[in-house]
């Protein structure tokens, strides 16, 4: 896992797979139930999965209310 800096927001990121980038943003606080879904993507593509502030743990920018807010 990586640790990127986006317009002054921290994120966690997995990549997985190669191939053409994906970008998957995943629902709410469920990423280990997309295990083998992105599983099966990163059999095709370069799948960036980034761990989404305030549902991975951390506590997230005061302005941020949902997945919506990041994406």
């Amino acid at each position: 896992m990586e640790r990127v800096d986006v317009a002054g927001l921290e994120l966690d990121v997995e990549v997985h797979g190669s191939g053409p980038a994906l970008l998957y943003l995943h629902p709410e606080q469920y990423l280990h139930l997309n295990a083998p879904f992105i599983a099966r993507l990163s059999a095709h593509w370069r799948v960036i999965v980034p761990h989404h502030p305030g549902f991975d743990g951390r506590t997230p920018p005061s302005d941020f209310r949902s997945v919506g807010d990041i994406a």
